[in-house]
């Protein structure tokens, strides 16, 4: 798994065996899960960090690559330009892009993405046209 900050590990990305004791100690978690819950990530990456530093054998978790940006890095796609190619997850999310898009008119249909000067742009063209440049 990926370390997504210094409190939560990501579970975008997960390679484990069959039958994973690490995975099934997190799935016995989850009998306390309810839906009511509005922090999921109670269960979810915190819980995974909380069993990784409880069984720190059981895991291994890279740092740097796997989750980049992550959650408090949405700057750099944000707002500006970050190089995601050698990220192998990147945490995106709607809800960090509204200010910006509101702020600048710009909207996440088709027209709006091509010419979203941005990392997350990038990655938007990427996958919908298989290319990166803006306003083409």
């Amino acid at each position: 798994m990926a370390e997504e900050s210094q409190a939560s590990v990501a579970n975008g990305f997960m390679i484990a065996p069959a039958e994973s004791t690490i995975m099934l100690r997190w799935l016995v978690e989850y009998k306390s899960y309810s839906s009511r819950n509005t922090i999921i990530g109670l269960n979810s990456v915190l819980k995974m960090w909380c069993l990784w530093r409880r069984y720190p054998k059981e895991i291994d978790v890279v740092k740097g690559s796997m989750v980049r940006p992550n959650w408090k890095e949405k700057g750099m796609l944000f707002y500006g330009h970050f190089d995601w190619s050698e990220s192998y997850n990147v945490h995106l999310n709607q809800r960090f892009v509204k200010p910006r898009l509101d702020s600048f008119e710009v909207s996440l249909s088709f027209d709006g993405i091509d010419c979203l000067d941005t990392s997350f742009g990038e990655i938007l063209r990427f996958i919908f046209y298989e290319r990166f440049e803006v306003c083409a």
